[in-house]
This record gives C-alpha cells, sequence and structure tokens, in this order.
C-alpha cells in the first residue's frame, strides 16, 4: 500500500462519489447530468471533454420524447438509435462512441460512453450505487499514520487554474443562465482527472474551488518544468490552449509529517 493511501483514507464509508462510481465500473467515459428547471447539464463526470460538457445543456422535452422510459438502463449501440444522443458532445468524442447507455430519472441522468465494439453489460449494482452517489466534496480524508522511505522525494505543488477556466467559459458560452452550472462542471471534471494522475502514492487535495495541492512521492525530484508540462498536456482536452497557461506553484519538498499535513490541509 503506498505512502499517501496508507496516509489519507476517506473517513465517510458506504456511498460512492462519482469519481469512485466509475473506477468501481471501470467507466472510462461517463457523465451525471441534473436537472435545473427544465434543462439537464453535465454536472459531474469522467473521461469528458470540456466542449462536450459545454454542449451538454439539453431540455426535458428532449429526453422526454428519446427515452421512452424513465429508472430503466437503456443501451443503443446501432447509429440510428445513438444520432439523437450524439449532439451533446464534441467532434472529437462522437467519433469515438460506439455505444451509449442511459439512465433517467426525474432529476438526475446517468450517460456511460462506450468507446469500443459491442455493448457492456451492467448488473443492478450499477443502478443502486448510482442511486446512492453523493456529492464528492462531502468527503473529508482522516489522518492516520505516515511513514517515509529515506530515498522517498515528496514534492509539493499548488495548481491555479481560475482564470483558465474563466477565458475557456467566456470564449465558448454566451447564456449567462448556464455559466455558473458549467464552470462548476469544468471545476470537477478537472478534478476527476486530476485523480487519476495522482493517485496513491500521490495525492491532490482541493485547495479551493479549482485550485488544488498536489503531492508527488518518486525516488526521483520531479523537475518544475517537467510537472507543468505534463499537467498542460493532460489539461488541454479540457481547457483547449488555456491548459498552456496554468499557474503553478513549487511548495519545495515535505521532510515531515506535519509539513505535508499543512500543505494538504492549507486553506
Amino acid at each position: 500500500m503506498g505512502l499517501l493511501e496508507k496516509s489519507l483514507r476517506l473517513s465517510q464509508k458506504g456511498a460512492l462519489s462519482f469519481f469512485e462510481f466509475s473506477k468501481k465500473y471501470n467507466l472510462k467515459c461517463s457523465a451525471i447530468l441534473s436537472k435545473f428547471q427544465n434543462n439537464f447539464i453535465i454536472t459531474n463526470s469522467v473521461g469528458i471533454d470540456g466542449d462536450s460538457i459545454l454542449s451538454s445543456v439539453s431540455t426535458q422535452d428532449f429526453w422526454d420524447g428519446t427515452v421512452s422510459q424513465k429508472n430503466k438502463l437503456y443501451t443503443f449501440n446501432e447509429a440510428n438509435l445513438m444520432r439523437p444522443f450524439l449532439q451533446l458532445f464534441s467532434d472529437n468524442l462522437v467519433h469515438k462512441i460506439k455505444s451509449i447507455s442511459i439512465y433517467y430519472t426525474d432529476e438526475k441522468i446517468l450517460i456511460i460512453l462506450g468507446e469500443e465494439s459491442g455493448a457492456r453489460e451492467f448488473g443492478d449494482s450499477l443502478i443502486s450505487d448510482f442511486n446512492l452517489l453523493v456529492n464528492e466534496t462531502s468527503k473529508t480524508p482522516a489522518i492516520l499514520n505516515f511513514t517515509k522511505d529515506s530515498d522517498d522525494f515528496i514534492r509539493l505543488f499548488r495548481l491555479s487554474l481560475e482564470k483558465n477556466v474563466e477565458a475557456y467559459i467566456n470564449k465558448k458560452v454566451q447564456v449567462n443562465e448556464h455559466k455558473a452550472i458549467l464552470t462548476s462542471a469544468i471545476n470537477q471534471a478537472i478534478y476527476n482527472k486530476l485523480k487519476t494522475h495522482f493517485s496513491a502514492p500521490d495525492y491532490i487535495f482541493k485547495y479551493n474551488t479549482c485550485s488544488f495541492n498536489l503531492v508527488t512521492v518518486s525516488k526521483t525530484n520531479i523537475p518544475y518544468e517537467l510537472m507543468k508540462k505534463h499537467l498542460e498536456v493532460s489539461l488541454k482536452e479540457m481547457l483547449s490552449f488555456y491548459a498552456e497557461t496554468l499557474d503553478l506553484s513549487d511548495y519545495g519538498q515535505a521532510n515531515s509529517y506535519q509539513e505535508l499535513i499543512e500543505f494538504i490541509q492549507a486553506r
């Protein structure tokens, strides 16, 4: 078990966050659309690019007309059956989609995109877990034990993306009433994406809405420029060229339990 996996565990048991849900069922590309008045909009996603999130604004009438029954999981893998839903995604993502699974409720819609030929079969547990999903931000870390190997480099970085997200949203979105929802959705998607890159023994912790404290654990001292380039490439599908001007601060190394905890919990 990795260093920070031992040190930082989610204290809340039972219900999953959407990120954990997608990981449990190996969902490479999936999203939750939430209802706002008469519209549904992506609010949480994994593997969905930024342009698709911004394209997800859809009416309840659209869903009532394309999904015949609520609270039932449908899977479409024929071109004519998938076609009505493709307008919700970017051209880049549309070219990869081979199947679409949809579970439609009064307030939420689960969408699972398959990128391989042949529709996957999902058991009842997927729907049970979906109905129990909790807000990821409601989970807080329980600090347990900390150990450091003598040859470990524990590097600390802070990534700030508020200006990048704001510029991207302002360029792409013209309807002001949706901007706050879409901004929150982009921020959450970025968080989920970064969590795939900073899994145990590395760690990521939200500093504020779209700033993150990053911890890397390795046997080599990761150069700042290499980390910055890695993040720019990783976030390009979320923020287009706006990812190229991200703000990354180097906080050096953590050499003690106290230094690490103070950095992770900084507000």
